[in-house]
């Protein structure tokens, strides 16, 4: 990649990152207070398994959260598949799998945030533990002739994503709708990163 477009793609990365941090913010402040443990806003404190144990059924909102919660699960797979088959993108796609973590415990706290990917899983291989950060440069990385459909798929799974936060948004409320609406907007800020990245 010449040196002007590797500067570009990583002044381009530098702002979405920003635009995307901005809305983990929002993520963060979308647990109402006194309430650190309750993606819903209606008072309960962790979600599906919580509603059971107390005898009653889920709330439209949690079953919403957890939904949501196994799509960012499958989001964390499909980034370790990634990094796993390649590893000089380790430093780019590390820290949009850390994302997908932070709104997988805003959703779902403590929920496991790795495992087998399952049936449902848009995976891209295996599931497998992510291989150490590589020391090659981003341009570099991206370079790499094996980079760009890996990059289009992650795009293409994060689009998928960003565009289902919107049917939740819709079918949310109070606290649940802005979280939902701060996660998709990371969503398609990652996206444009990745199929910005790819070309």
């Amino acid at each position: 990649m010449p040196e002007a477009a590797a500067r570009s793609v990583i002044s381009r990365r530098t702002a979405l990152r920003a635009m995307c941090s901005a809305a983990l913010v929002v993520v963060a402040g979308c647990r109402p207070s006194g309430h650190s443990a309750d993606p819903t806003g209606d008072g309960t404190s962790s979600g599906v398994g919580t509603a059971a144990a107390n005898g009653r059924g889920p709330s439209a909102s949690e079953v919403t959260a957890h939904r949501i919660g196994e799509d960012e699960k499958a989001l964390i797979a499909a980034y370790d598949d990634a990094m796993a088959a390649n590893p000089e993108l380790a430093a780019l796609l590390g820290p949009l799998r850390a994302d997908h973590v932070k709104h997988l415990l805003a959703l779902v706290p403590g929920a496991p945030t790795s495992g087998a990917p399952t049936s449902s899983t848009p995976s891209l291989k295996p599931s497998v533990p992510p291989a150490p950060p590589s020391s090659a440069s981003t341009s570099t990385a991206l370079a790499s002739p094996s980079a760009s459909p890996v990059l289009d798929r992650l795009g293409s799974l994060e689009h998928d994503a960003a565009a289902a936060r919107v049917d939740d948004v819709m079918s949310s409320s109070g606290s649940l709708a802005r979280l939902v609406a701060s996660i998709g907007g990371c969503e398609a800020a990652h996206a444009a990163l990745l199929q910005g990245a790819a070309r």
